[in-house]
């Protein structure tokens, strides 16, 4: 990608993260790049086609992200593969991840502000931060071979899923993030005495 094609997709995510998605216009993006917008639809044909990349970046940068992790499919998985404590420091990670680093951070950000007014962003929000990681969880305690594998996911994932607007809200941030490691490495023992 291009410096231009690439500055313009990280003002665009940063404004759609401030802004939402709808009340950012081309113009806006434009501007905020001190460009026309005429410049600007030299590389990307409109919103939508902004959009479409920065969801590409998305899952470009996760597949990037879980095969440096060696992190397979759930579906892949063995139990050997799938320690309690390795499944812990990766929930961490991930949180990390989603708060810290400021592509997925801002994309979180914009997910999370157009949930309830744009259906594709919706579907979106449901995929990376509702239904997909709740899928997956579920999935490995099933392969861990917990009965009650979907009560234990929603269990496992709640406590983080919360903690990403604590997250955003809060004044001290490391503090937030110190204090969902702490429920992780809680849920560590409880689990590993049952």
């Amino acid at each position: 990608m291009n410096d231009t094609k690439e500055r313009i997709l990280l003002a665009s995510v940063h404004l759609f993260a401030d802004n939402g998605y709808e009340a950012v216009s081309v113009s806006d993006i434009a501007g905020a790049l001190d460009m026309t917008k005429g410049a600007l639809y030299k590389h990307y044909e409109n919103k939508q086609a902004l959009l479409d990349s920065i969801v590409g970046r998305m899952d470009k940068l996760i597949a990037e992200r879980n095969e440096k992790l060696s992190v397979p499919p759930a579906m892949k998985m063995s139990e050997r593969d799938l320690a309690m404590n390795r499944l812990l420091s990766f929930s961490q990670d991930e949180f990390d991840y989603w708060t810290r680093e400021e592509f997925p951070c801002c994309f979180r950000r914009l997910l999370t502000l157009e949930q309830y007014r744009n259906p594709q962003l919706s579907e979106l929000y449901q995929k990376y931060l509702v239904s997909g990681p709740l899928e997956y969880v579920s999935e490995l305690f099933r392969i861990l071979g917990n009965k009650d594998w979907s009560f234990r996911a929603i269990e496992f994932y709640a406590p983080i899923y919360m903690y990403y607007s604590l997250y955003d809200c809060a004044e001290d941030k490391k503090a937030t993030s110190k204090i969902l490691s702490d429920q992780i490495a809680r849920l560590s023992l409880i689990w590993t005495k049952r």
